[in-house]
């Protein structure tokens, strides 16, 4: 990495972190409610897809703070350069989580920007007329999972993915990896995304998850069936 880049990630990084450690870092204290829902827990694993930051607007900072790690995904290259740097025990990948190994179209306003996605409607409302388009490849989570973390139980999974999270969810195999937490960000910009909140509530009950509460748009659920 050039040098003048890594300063310019450096400071990025002080500028979000802050010199001492702030009691919170997530949109809507969804941070501070794992640390209260993990308790003393240490060592602990999340998987973070849609990653973003390792800071701004992070729910998994404070857990890594304390002893956790896992691994990072996000579909812009700039994020995984600054989890390298920041989180450098953790796996970081730069790849795209979707239902299917194949090319999708990346909608995008610029290189780090927290609502970049694979979601054309999506896009078409929150990015607007600054949208950018590349191919680029997906993956699905298990085809992720079984490359790169070789885990069948994980503490955390967090999914923030900007109107793709039911393509993501449904192809999980929940029968082989077990969640002890769900944090799942869900955006109803439209008919059908309201009708995909609906789904993704419906596939984790019959899984085992209860639903337990919301910040924002993120919804919470809980792993009841497999202590």
């Amino acid at each position: 990495m050039k040098f003048f880049i890594k300063i310019k990630l450096l400071i990025n990084l002080i500028k979000y972190r802050g010199f001492l450690i702030k009691k919170q870092y997530s949109k809507n204290s969804e941070d501070k409610f794992l640390l209260k829902f993990f308790k003393s827990k240490l060592n602990g694993t999340y998987i973070d897809i849609g990653a973003f930051h390792p800071y701004r607007f992070s729910n998994t900072y404070l857990l890594h703070h304390k002893g956790w790690n896992g691994l990072n995904i996000d579909i812009n290259k700039k994020s995984i350069d600054l989890f390298n740097i920041a989180r450098p025990n953790d796996i970081n990948l730069n790849m795209a989580v979707g239902h299917t190994n194949k090319k999708q179209t990346f909608y995008y306003k610029k290189k780090l920007h927290p609502m970049n996605t694979l979601n054309k409607d999506f896009a078409k409302i929150f990015i607007d007329k600054y949208i950018k388009k590349k191919q680029i490849m997906t993956y699905t989570f298990d085809f992720i999972l079984k490359k790169f973390f070789h885990k069948k139980r994980v503490d955390l999974l967090d999914i923030d993915v900007e109107g793709s999270e039911y393509d993501i969810i449904k192809k999980i195999n929940f029968k082989k990896v077990k969640f002890n937490l769900i944090l799942i960000e869900i955006t109803s910009f439209n008919s059908k995304s309201k009708g995909n909140a609906r789904k993704i509530r419906n596939l984790l009950t019959k899984y085992g998850y209860k639903y337990l509460k919301s910040f924002g748009e993120t919804s919470v659920y809980k792993n009841i069936a497999h202590k």
